[in-house]
């Protein structure tokens, strides 16, 4: 990149230069600053960008939870890990069968890691779903990884009590025998 700039003799002045290092592969280059009288030549060194990976370490059926249809909320939890070389921003989602459930942000530093708990509201229907958490990466929203799991809802619990025989009078606070 060429930038001009014209002074007179023994000033100075502060210039900023930018410039895309999105093909510069990661590591340490050499950039050269020239005049028509002088160069000057400086290492930078280019890191690898926040990346995100997700592990799934539990969801409400690892738990010896199991969710009654329409009844329980539905969870998954683990931790989301930053493999690049700058913090980042990450954006959990949390899908069931492909819809939308809940999301969560995190700020991660370079090489560091956050632990998710993400919940879902009732499924309505008893059988198996997938659960899907998916790390969107806020830099360029792209998605960076995602698991899946698949989370059993049983159905709900109806039970019927019959052949109850009582007194046919009881007084308040007394006990039913």
């Amino acid at each position: 990149t060429e930038s001009n700039l014209t002074l007179e003799p023994d000033d100075t002045e502060g210039i900023e230069l930018e410039f895309d290092t999105s093909e510069i592969e990661p590591g340490t280059v050499l950039v050269e600053f020239a005049s028509e009288d002088d160069t000057e030549t400086r290492s930078l060194t280019v890191n690898e960008p926040s990346e995100f990976n997700v592990t799934i370490a539990n969801t409400s059926n690892d738990l010896n939870e199991q969710p009654e249809a329409g009844e329980d909320e539905v969870f998954v939890n683990g931790t989301v890990a930053n493999e690049g070389g700058f913090e980042g921003n990450v954006t959990l989602e949390l899908d069931i069968d492909g819809d939308f459930a809940s999301n969560e942000t995190f700020t991660i530093d370079e090489n560091g890691n956050e632990t998710f708990n993400l919940t879902a509201d009732p499924i309505e229907e008893p059988g198996d779903v997938n659960a899907t958490v998916t790390a969107i990466n806020d830099r360029d929203e792209s998605v960076d990884d995602s698991e899946t799991r698949t989370i059993t809802v049983l159905e709900s619990a109806n039970y019927l009590v019959t052949d109850l025989t009582a007194d046919s009078e009881v007084v308040q606070g007394e006990e039913l025998e």
